[in-house]
């Protein structure tokens, strides 16, 4: 097919220019808004809707004159805009339609006639008509809304088609496959200052980009061609995208490898002469556990929590805030039974997201998530658990006696815990807010609700009868968050200069949880103001010899906001006892 030229049209007096830049003033107040909501912290779901309803207004008040080369610009662009708008609105046949005639009469302003409807003979002729114009950076922008349309449809043999068509030169060597056209892309993505859009050419082409690999892959892994599906896979994870989307990425990514197992486990032939076979020692437990492919909230939850452990916080938090989201579009209620797979508890995700902004100085962000769970789990908490070991048995207020490491006590306990960590990380955010009122107000709650599970024997960690694994290390847990709920609220306390009550809350924790390094420095410092020196130099050199993590068992995430040694200042408390140290041991005997 031969190259045809542009032939600008006689120009439409009817349309003054002030028209036309009314019409881009509206384009790009309508974009503005749009972007804005973008960068609010809560953005309206609403809004699209109206900037889908706007945009199309302007569409039709564009399309309601002849088409001519002075206002290609501006009608590509509102186009563009409105079909990205109305992504949700409308069907895609509808989108498509809309897509063909704003390219007939991106054809027809020039002068160009096109003698067929299929859209691939149609993309070819308007490529070759604008390939070297000024219109090309527009022209590309509606091509990536076609590719976006075709690949909706999971028609990736129209895509290729489409964007073979992109390269000037023809291709004299064998068929190439849809990657590597694609990598090989040459799309015009200049942005027009004049001309605002909804999502800029080139974040959409990369994310087309990356989905249509991934949709390559597992059309190829339908096809059983599982090398060639984590050959896409790879390559899709090289890209920057979306921690939704990596998630999903790594998921396929394991279903290939998974599936390229189980392929070559059931090849005999390589084997067949052999006494022993990789079959044979690679069978049971080892080969079941690769089959199981992780869900994309496990593989987001646990991206999360090694960014947390590994001190990425921010990654982490955008992490986590991602999970939650997922969750809520998922229908997935706060407190739900396990589901059998190694996902936490989701009031667990919501504490975990809590810690990971407290780390990251979101204090008030980490006040609603706890009050999720507070409000949550505020029906499921008994009245009071009493454990009673040597009876093997667990009293509940109004019910019959059960086992203690029954399902029911397990779960009970659990509830009392979530409450009791969520008030404790309430507490410790008010407590970073100056808020020192409410901080206190929330420690006392978070004890209150620690205590309500009771066990009578005071030896009961070195008993054997009635104790299970899980239910010692929930007790051991429990006894944390009550020794941080009491020593945070004598530091809250002692900041307030009531020596007594601090004194007695550090007291108790220590009680509760020997060994904490800042509970026994809290002590020093109160001891020193009680002019009681000898008694804060005891502690002084127990702090010494302590930790942040004094129990027998690793603490969840969620009760390690302030197990950092940096969190607390104790420079002007160092120089004290310092000083105080060297007095005496110049003293004379």
């Amino acid at each position: 097919m031969s190259f045809i030229p542009i032939k600008c049209r006689a120009y439409d007096m009817s349309v003054t220019p002030c028209l036309v830049d009314r019409w881009s003033e509206e384009n790009n107040g309508i974009i503005s808004r749009w972007k804005q909501n973008e960068r609010s912290l809560e953005p309206n779901q609403d809004v699209q809707k109206r900037c889908y309803s706007e945009s199309l207004k302007l569409h039709q008040k564009i399309q309601g004159i002849p088409a001519a080369t002075e206002r290609l610009k501006l009608e590509m662009t509102v186009s563009y805009n409105r079909f990205l708008f109305s992504l949700g609105f409308s069907i895609s046949s509808e989108i498509e339609e809309s897509l063909t005639h704003i390219l007939l009469r991106a054809l027809d302003a020039v002068g160009s006639q096109v003698p067929t409807s299929d859209p691939v003979m149609l993309w070819q002729v308007v490529l070759q008509t604008f390939g070297t114009s000024v219109f090309v950076p527009y022209v590309h922008k509606l091509l990536l809304i076609q590719w976006m349309l075709w690949l909706m449809q999971c028609q990736l043999d129209k895509i290729l088609a489409l964007l073979k068509q992109t390269n000037n030169k023809k291709e004299l060597s064998a068929p190439v496959n849809l990657q590597t056209v694609i990598r090989n892309l040459a799309l015009t993505m200049e942005e027009d200052s004049s001309l605002m859009v909804a999502m800029a050419a080139k974040d959409l082409k990369d994310l087309l980009h990356i989905c249509t690999v991934i949709a390559q892959g597992v059309e190829q892994m339908n096809e059983e061609k599982y090398s060639e599906a984590l050959e896409a896979f790879q390559e899709a994870k090289g890209h920057p995208s979306p921690r939704r989307l990596l998630a999903q990425i790594h998921t396929l990514t394991g279903q290939s490898f998974a599936k390229l197992a189980i392929q070559l486990q059931s090849d005999k032939s390589s084997s067949s002469a052999s006494l022993v076979s990789p079959a044979m020692l690679l069978a049971g437990d080892q080969m079941t556990c690769i089959s199981r492919v992780p869900s994309p909230s496990l593989i987001l939850h646990s991206l999360a929590r090694t960014c947390m452990l590994n001190s990425s916080i921010s990654d982490g938090v955008e992490h986590y805030l991602d999970l939650l989201a997922s969750l809520q579009s998922e229908g997935k209620e706060l407190i739900s039974t396990g589901d059998g797979t190694s996902f936490p508890r989701i009031p667990v995700v919501y504490l975990e997201a809590a810690f990971a902004l407290f780390k990251a100085q979101k204090y008030r962000d980490a006040l609603v998530i706890c009050e999720e769970v507070i409000t949550s789990t505020l029906d499921f908490i008994p009245e009071r658990l009493l454990l009673d070991l040597p009876m093997a048995g667990l009293h509940l207020a109004g019910s019959t006696t059960v086992s203690p490491d029954s399902d029911i006590v397990l779960e009970n306990v659990d509830f009392v815990l979530w409450a009791g960590a969520a008030h404790l990380l309430q507490a410790q955010a008010h407590w970073k807010l100056k808020d020192n009122k409410e901080a206190i107000t929330n420690f006392t709650r978070a004890v209150n609700q620690l205590v309500k599970v009771f066990i009578k024997q005071k030896d009961w960690k070195q008993k054997t009868l009635g104790n299970t694994e899980a239910m010692v290390e929930k007790m051991l847990t429990l006894d944390a968050a009550k020794g941080q709920a009491l020593a945070g609220r004598g530091l809250c306390f002692l900041e307030k200069g009531q020596l007594k009550e601090a004194l007695r809350d550090l007291h108790l924790s220590l009680q509760i949880c020997p060994g904490c390094k800042n509970t026994e420095m809290w002590l020093t410092e109160v001891f020193w103001r009680l002019d009681r020196k000898d008694e804060a130099l005891v502690h002084w050199r127990e702090a010494h010899n302590a930790t942040n993590t004094p129990t027998s068992i690793k603490l969840p995430l969620y009760l390690q906001a302030w197990q950092d040694d940096t969190v607390f200042d104790f420079s002007d408390l160092k120089k004290k006892m310092e000083d105080f140290i060297q007095t005496r041991n110049v003293k004379k005997p």
